[in-house]
């Protein structure tokens, strides 16, 4: 790598991105285009300081926040279902396959344990 582009996936970028990808919104092709028109870098260069920076790709941290917020609306009572539509899953099998994963057991599950 040379300097200049060491200098280009630092850190810096790689915040800049992991907020980027925290905002409700996060999509790669949003209203401001691919991620290299808003970075000035190329798109391996950005997952690669990406990683560095969050520990996590860009999909996988982008999963943990919808879960996160999936937590959140369980824990103030909403429906798996609805809870699933709001932190942006496509439907609760697919909230249900990554809250499984990360937390440890199904929505419905740490809604009733919760709940007592």
């Amino acid at each position: 790598m040379t300097a200049r582009s060491t200098s280009r996936t630092g850190t810096p970028f790689a915040r800049a991105a992991a907020a980027h990808a925290s905002n409700s919104g996060f999509t790669w092709g949003g209203p401001k285009g691919p991620p290299d028109t808003f970075t000035g870098i190329g798109p391996y260069a950005l997952l690669r300081a990406f990683r560095a920076e969050t520990g996590l790709p860009p999909h996988a941290y982008l999963n943990q926040i919808r879960v996160r917020r999936a937590r959140g609306l369980l824990d103030r009572g909403v429906a798996p279902a609805r809870a699933a539509a709001e932190a942006g899953f496509a439907d609760q099998a697919h909230l249900t396959r990554h809250f499984k994963r990360i937390v440890g057991v199904p929505p419905g599950a740490y809604q009733r344990a919760r709940a007592q």
